[in-house]
């Protein structure tokens, strides 16, 4: 895909996401969004492993994907330096509301006549988030790197007050949005991300499920499997880890061998071993939404999670007005994990209620408040209902 600067003739809505470097759970926001609001979706740049993915225009292709050229520019130092400064390039004007997702879109510029709201996802963790600050910001040259990060949150606040309206991807990023941007509080939502509720189908009762427990992710530090599989190491049943990445190896050296590799599953193979599981761990680190977790529970297949970031908001024991347990919070220990496992053994899980709590993850869902948050209108389906 070459330049492109054509101006697209119809769309009173524009989404804007910063890149489709990879696609994952930012970009099927990107594009859900899009959908939801029928709006021309816009972009710096995509790369060739999304290009099949997305329909998004791109803004500044050539920069970025052109050459020598584009391969500086997208390492991690200038490619920040540098899409804080293109985004702020972009021109939207001819729309009358533009919604921005992405690191450093919400630098977006926008009309007087413009509405603009922002889908966040969390703030830049590298310079809001302590642990990731001091680990990107210490070292050798600490006193370059941090005056960078400086810079970026600098920056960053500066552009706070262009939004109108926040919608966040969860109750704990609603709360970071809060805490270090400070709006006012009526200018906040929450907008969980969709997952394919539909498609993951009726819940299997207990006893048609599989004798195993599976995690989905990548295979990170920031996870914490080597903490699930040590819970598994005095076990008889079998955990199933799917997914790939850079420790992959590392962890199965340690691994007992009642721990199984999938690697990279498809879309179907990753909802049948969600279905048909016992249940579904997770440990993974302040974790500001949870996808795996929202597609478990939508499967009606129970959680056992840690008491991190977003995750204390989506697992629950049957309180407040969710009435169907859906799981349980633990530490992020192996003994935590062992003893929860072992209570979930002994549960009668309701399997359909869990799906059907899960329903707010689905995509009509989103697509309702979406449309709601921003238009202010009910899409037809609320009306009748």
């Amino acid at each position: 895909m070459g330049e492109t600067s054509d101006r697209h003739e119809t769309g009173e809505v524009a989404v804007f996401h910063h890149r489709f470097k990879h696609y994952g759970g930012g970009e099927r926001v990107a594009d859900a969004l899009a959908d939801a609001l029928d709006a021309d979706l816009f972009t710096l740049y995509v790369t060739d492993r999304c290009s099949d993915e997305t329909d998004a225009t791109p803004l500044k292709q050539d920069k970025y994907m052109s050459g020598l050229t584009g391969r500086v520019f997208r390492r991690l130092a200038v490619e920040n330096i540098a899409r804080s400064i293109d985004v702020e390039h972009v021109d939207l004007s001819e729309y009358g509301t533009v919604i921005t997702t992405g690191d450093f879109a919400h630098f977006y510029l926008p009309t007087d006549e413009q509405r603009h709201f922002h889908y966040l996802h969390t703030p830049n963790r590298d310079y809001f988030n302590a642990p990731e600050y001091r680990a990107l910001a210490g070292g050798r040259l600490n006193p370059v790197k941090t005056l960078y990060f400086q810079w970026l949150r600098g920056r960053d606040l500066d552009h706070v007050n262009h939004v109108d309206r926040w919608l966040c991807n969860s109750e704990f990023v609603a709360d970071r949005c809060s805490r270090f941007y400070a709006p006012p509080e009526d200018d906040i939502s929450v907008v969980n991300p969709p997952v394919n509720w539909t498609e993951l189908g009726d819940a299997i009762p207990a006893h048609k499920r599989r004798d195993y427990w599976v995690t989905v992710g990548r295979l990170v530090p920031a996870k914490r499997l080597d903490v699930m599989m040590d819970a598994f190491r005095e076990r008889d049943d079998r955990l199933i880890i799917a997914g790939d990445g850079r420790i992959r190896e590392e962890l199965e050296t340690d691994a007992p061998g009642n721990v199984e590799f999938a690697g990279y599953v498809s879309d179907e193979q990753k909802r049948e071993l969600i279905r048909e599981a016992r249940g579904f761990l997770f440990a993974g680190e302040r974790e500001c939404f949870g996808m795996s977790v929202a597609e478990a529970l939508s499967a009606g297949t129970p959680v056992i999670g840690v008491r991190s970031g977003n995750i204390s908001n989506m697992v629950h024991g049957g309180e407040g007005t969710l009435e169907t347990a859906n799981g349980a919070l633990t530490e992020p220990t192996p003994e935590g994990f062992r003893d929860a496992i072992a209570d979930a053994d002994t549960t009668e899980w309701n399997h359909a209620g869990i799906r059907e709590d899960a329903e707010r993850y689905s995509r009509e869902r989103f697509i309702r408040e979406v449309q709601r948050t921003v238009t202010g209108k009910r899409s037809p389906s609320e009306v009748v209902s």
